[in-house]
């Protein structure tokens, strides 16, 4: 799906309807599925920001075309941040666990657990010191390993569809460096 130009109802209707979804998945559906539109909103970021030529289709269905390369370019270009890097990069740990184990898995197995206990929290809520914060949004979104890897993925999914509005203010234009 391209997020640039949904009108911002509509994106808040996606991510609520998305976080649904993510919640009634099964564990590895989860970490799937969660990742997966993290990985397509991450195209479509790369998309609105690169130039209108046609290598830029080339390079996202070629080498860029995994999450790994799209989270490596969108931060050495500083088009996500040192938080959403690391976030992103622990989630995709855990997702990879996930897919590259035939079975039995589940958040609440101990390595999966480890992982998911590493996502931080980095909202400010007026009045509320960090740690405060940080208790508040465990509470809110449960204590789970599951629950936390789902706060992970909707925080930073919540941060980037609206990114693609605010980068395609910079998009790249091929310039004559001749003159």
């Amino acid at each position: 799906m391209q997020w640039y130009g949904l009108s911002n109802d509509d994106l808040i209707n996606e991510i609520n309807a998305f976080l649904t979804e993510l919640q009634n998945e099964s564990d590895r559906g989860c970490a799937l599925v969660g990742l997966a539109v993290l990985d397509d909103v991450l195209n479509d970021i790369l998309e609105v920001f690169f130039a209108d030529v046609p290598t830029t289709k080339i390079l996202l269905k070629g080498s860029l075309r995994n999450i790994t390369a799209r989270i490596n370019i969108t931060y050495s270009l500083g088009l996500i941040s040192r938080y959403e890097f690391y976030t992103l990069n622990l989630l995709n740990n855990i997702r990879n666990k996930f897919a590259h184990h035939s079975h039995g898995l589940t958040f609440d197995t101990k390595e999966i657990a480890n992982l998911c206990s590493q996502i931080k929290v980095r909202y400010k809520i007026e009045g509320m010191e960090e740690a405060e914060v940080e208790q508040f949004i465990r509470s809110t979104h449960g204590q789970t390993p599951k629950g936390m890897f789902i706060f992970g993925v909707n925080d930073i999914f919540t941060r980037w569809i609206f990114r693609s509005q605010k980068v395609f203010k910079e998009k790249r234009k091929i310039q004559n460096w001749l003159e």
